[in-house]
């Protein structure tokens, strides 16, 4: 039997998140194409380098979008956010639980 904070979370919360921090995201290519859908953008910190210069921290952006809610994107795909950039989305490995989640590399004019 899940625990109650499992079973609270399925009902909804992710639903509750996305409307509440959700951003639209337009898929540019691939079977979706064409097709807006929500996710909650999250900075995922990864390590912080330390030099004479100082702190360079570095991170990863992640797209999570609702199970059952979320675009279907192949390797080379391409989404656009509400600002306007345009970013890869590549699945992250790991069984989908309550959000499909996808890590963004930000494209610039030499790669369009």
């Amino acid at each position: 039997m899940p625990s109650l904070s499992d079973n609270l979370l399925a009902a909804g919360c992710v639903a509750h998140a996305a409307a509440v921090h959700g951003e639209r995201v337009v898929v540019l290519s691939g079977v979706d194409a064409g097709k807006s859908f929500v996710a909650i953008i999250e900075i995922e910190s990864d390590i912080e380098l330390t030099s004479e210069l100082g702190a360079d921290p570095r991170a990863k952006r992640i797209a999570r979008f609702e199970i059952g809610k979320s675009p279907k994107l192949g390797l080379n795909d391409a989404i656009r956010m509400s600002d306007g950039k345009k970013y890869k989305a590549i699945r992250r490995p790991g069984i989908a639980y309550l959000t499909v989640d996808f890590e963004l590399s930000e494209l610039t004019a030499k790669d369009s």
